[in-house]
């Protein structure tokens, strides 16, 4: 019970952590959106309203508020009609949700031929704006370098973002975010934008922020890549010292010895720490574009539409989206296991002098976070929008691959050192 509490607690930080870019998305983009789910949405809220015994608006107030939308676009054609009817411009000229929306609400209630009696009640008014607030909460896909507009029917315009306007959100955002979200949003109008156009610069954005990673921390991945490599030794001092977890001495002396170890290898021991410090920010950066930018929620592939999340897809039985999360969820428990099996392999015949709890102990707190963060990417996958788990498809494969080349490039040169020491 302890362990399952743990692993939920994990799971939760990991998702705030990952949750922790700024939305790009406009007060005009919100409105774009809160207007495309009105249209999409207002029969049942209003049917759930019923239910729940709020006073529904009247004709007259419906044909009211019409009046005053359409009067403030006659007064500028260039404005949307769902930034009038959703937001507006506040006493500062600063864009505010709802503004125009409450102002008329409030001027009804005072017109004679309206009144209180025809306006809906709070109640309803209240529950109208927190279901369309609700609506809206989770859209993240606001990033766009272009004006941009969604091919879904409703025709959802978004405003363009420069690169400078996005270190207002922050500098996670300028320096990395924005960067990786133009470079998605680039490469799928290049491909076509199609559906497989973003599924192809998902492609080639992962591989090249992967190749970047590896680029800047090569040295301390092939340092974690060697401690892996030497595995059989560090068990042989760790079976020589069974009880460093309680004995001092023990505890020293295996120390001791294995940065002795280390040395003799040309291992930073520090250096997977310098790694999750390259690429922690990075995964932050790379989850807010994949998950912002306005391109890749949509089109479709197969049928299958960007935009719907995995799960949805799946309660559909959308077969697409099924193979989908298999080959996703496959490829992720592989990539996360891979180098867990190669180190099991390379210890089997070490002969076992003993129990080492300390050994064990570590062993166990690895394996523990390694699936923590194996079921976040899975149950991600799953309810993030179809885009997302491609891209945990794609990384998960390009993982796989890595850990197989950095492990044939380190049994090369194991080789060739045992080569050089037999002619000596």
């Amino acid at each position: 019970m302890k362990k399952f509490i743990k692993i939920i607690g994990a799971l939760f930080v990991l998702v705030v952590l990952a949750s922790c870019t700024q939305s790009f998305c406009t007060v005009k983009d919100q409105a774009e959106l809160l207007e495309q789910y009105y249209v999409d949405n207002i029969e049942a809220i209003n049917n759930n309203a019923v239910n729940n015994g709020y006073f529904l608006p009247s004709a007259e107030f419906k044909i009211y508020m019409e009046e005053k939308v359409a009067t403030e676009i006659a007064k500028d054609e260039t404005v949307r009609k769902s930034f009038v009817a959703f937001a507006g411009l506040d006493a500062n000229d600063n864009p505010t949700l709802w503004y125009n929306f409450d102002k008329w609400v409030e001027e009804a209630k005072a017109d004679p031929e309206i009144g209180y009696q025809k306006v809906a009640s709070a109640d309803y008014i209240n529950y109208f704006k927190q279901q369309m607030n609700s609506g809206i909460s989770a859209t993240r896909t606001c990033i766009t370098p272009e004006n941009y507009v969604f091919d879904n029917g409703n025709g959802v315009h978004l405003e363009s973002v420069s690169w400078g306007q996005a270190f207002n959100y922050g500098p996670i955002e300028g320096l990395l975010v924005y960067p990786v979200s133009w470079l998605l949003h680039t490469f799928s109008v290049a491909f076509g934008a199609n559906g497989w156009g973003q599924v192809g610069a998902i492609l080639l954005v992962t591989v090249i922020v992967r190749a970047l990673i590896l680029a800047v921390s090569f040295k301390q991945t092939m340092s974690q890549q060697k401690i892996n490599m030497i595995q059989p030794e560090l068990a042989r001092l760790q079976n020589k010292y069974p009880n460093a977890n309680t004995n001092q001495y023990e505890k020293s002396h295996l120390a001791q010895e294995q940065m002795a170890l280390y040395k003799k290898h040309g291992i930073n021991p520090f250096g997977m720490f310098i790694v999750m410090l390259v690429q922690f920010p990075v995964f932050i950066a790379v989850w807010g574009a994949m998950s912002g930018t306005a391109i890749l929620a949509d089109g479709e592939i197969l049928g299958l539409s960007l935009a719907i999340t995995t799960s949805s897809a799946i309660f559909q039985l959308n077969w697409v989206a099924i193979i989908l999360f298999l080959l996703m969820s496959a490829a992720q428990i592989l990539s996360m296991k891979l180098p867990m099996i190669m180190q099991k392999q390379r210890t089997k015949n070490v002969e076992k002098l003993g129990k080492n709890p300390a050994a064990e102990k570590n062993a166990s707190t690895m394996k523990w976070v390694n699936n923590i963060m194996m079921i976040m990417i899975i149950v991600m996958g799953f309810s993030l929008p179809v885009g997302m788990a491609i891209y945990w498809f794609i990384g998960a494969l390009i993982s796989i691959a890595q850990t197989l080349i950095i492990q044939h490039i380190n049994n090369r040169k194991s080789s060739n050192t045992i080569k050089y020491k037999n002619k000596k």
